[in-house]
């Protein structure tokens, strides 16, 4: 018998509408009562949280809510791209009941393309942590990290919460925060990589596939063949809200996005501007020249016409 698929979440109201996507793309790929949530959320007002409790309880599977002293983190570093609630995920292991052995935690920007339960069972050979290496950050000299291929992503991790909580991997990371705040640069995720360095399993990019693992140029039919492992979608850098997104499987958001009872609030993109479209045809357009095998066919040939 297959058990249950633990999911952690953690946002504050800024990202409040992100979830019903991300949630609505673990609907749809798994049976109903298969999946549970575990939430910290700040910044929602009761009728919100009870919206949150509903959609997800319509949808057959549960949710339970935890809270946490915002205090503790609100001396960490952020930007004007992170919030504090980028701490969150830091809570887990002290929050959820203590015979969980497990969670997959993800983050606001990513989407779920198949059944979890194999990515959830997956073993992590003693490590407190399974994770992706992050090909955008490359290398982190300013924690210790000058080889790339040894900083991990935290946007999406597989975590073992008894080796997590043995290693006080949270008190480790919090107490690094601390001390060197001059050393983060992406916030909770420098932290973690600073205190579990050497202590991750490294997972196949299809368990965390970001805009930087997708290859450029190609073909629709080569992009549905390449994306076809992959279990979790994960939106870095370029974000399928912005109208300039360049993510070509930005398709994925948009879908669930309609699913999530969320379009009669406003399209999914929050930054139209009339003086973005000639940039957003032009990303269009080199789309399409992929998308269709025959268009590069066709050009080549023209130029060697010319020639």
């Amino acid at each position: 018998m297959k058990r249950e698929v633990h999911i952690a979440v953690a946002f504050d109201q800024n990202y409040s509408k992100y979830f019903y996507v991300v949630a609505s793309s673990v609907f749809d790929k798994h049976e109903r009562g298969s999946v549970v949530f575990h939430a910290i959320i700040t910044g929602l007002n009761d009728a919100e949280s009870l919206r949150v409790k509903k959609f997800v309880e319509d949808a057959g599977q549960s949710i339970h809510f935890y809270q946490i002293d915002a205090s503790l983190v609100s001396g960490f570093v952020t930007n004007g791209k992170w919030t504090t609630a980028a701490y969150y995920r830091l809570f887990f292991s002290s929050v959820v009941p203590a015979d969980l052995d497990r969670i997959l935690y993800l983050d606001m920007d990513t989407i779920v393309t198949r059944n979890l339960q194999d990515f959830y069972s997956l073993p992590l050979d003693g490590c407190p942590v399974g994770a992706v290496y992050d090909v955008h950050a490359a290398k982190q000299p300013l924690i210790g990290i000058d080889e790339e291929g040894e900083y991990f992503n935290s946007g999406v991790l597989l975590i073992d919460l008894q080796q997590w909580r043995t290693e006080q991997i949270s008190e480790k990371a919090m107490d690094y925060l601390n001390r060197y705040p001059e050393r983060i640069r992406y916030v909770d995720q420098c932290a973690l990589n600073a205190v579990l360095k050497g202590r991750w399993k490294k997972l196949d990019i299809h368990h965390n596939l970001m805009y930087s693992w997708v290859p450029d140029g190609l073909s629709g039919r080569a992009l549905r063949k390449f994306l076809k492992d992959t279990y979790v979608v994960h939106y870095t850098l370029q974000r399928p809200w912005h109208m300039l997104c360049k993510n070509r499987l930005r398709y994925l958001y948009a879908r669930y996005y309609r699913r999530s009872a969320l379009l009669q609030k406003g399209p999914s993109v929050i930054d139209f501007s009339y003086s973005k479209i000639p940039a957003w045809l032009k990303i269009r357009f080199y789309e399409f020249y992929f998308d269709l095998p025959f268009v590069p066919q066709l050009w080549r040939r023209l130029k060697s016409l010319r020639s």
